[in-house]
């Protein structure tokens, strides 16, 4: 539960860019489970996406597009380990861990100034 309202505050946050400007957010989900046990995240295509690109749904039907990485240089996309990047593996420790999704919006776009989202499903499987 914490987690999807953390992700509802991220996508409020990145669908503002400042104009001309790339926007980077960042969004912490935390995992806790068994020691030694495998486990890997992959996150979906989003419910606005279009081939292999992830978009922000917004005013008027425009579409802000986005990338969204498993390290902060935002090199490694991150995915459903096919279409949208790898998904990301770790090993339980029995404590809480987090994972951060990092975000990335192009500034070459030049939409209506408005809200835009998108969802993501988040799937842990272990």
């Amino acid at each position: 539960r914490a987690m999807g309202e953390r992700a509802s505050c991220w996508r409020r946050a990145l669908a503002h860019p400042d104009h001309g400007v790339t926007d980077r957010r960042v969004l912490t989900m935390k995992l806790d489970h068994l020691s030694g046990a495998g486990h890997t995240v992959a996150l979906g295509a989003g419910s606005n996406s279009n081939g292999t690109t992830r978009r922000m749904l917004g005013v008027a039907g425009q579409y802000l597009t986005y990338t969204l990485y498993s390290n902060a240089g935002r090199t490694t996309t991150w995915g459903d380990g096919t279409t949208y990047g790898a998904q990301v593996s770790g090993t339980g420790s029995g404590a809480n861990q987090s994972l951060t999704v990092y975000g990335r919006v192009p500034a070459s776009q030049s939409p209506t100034p408005g809200s835009f989202t998108d969802t993501v499903v988040v799937t842990l499987s272990y």
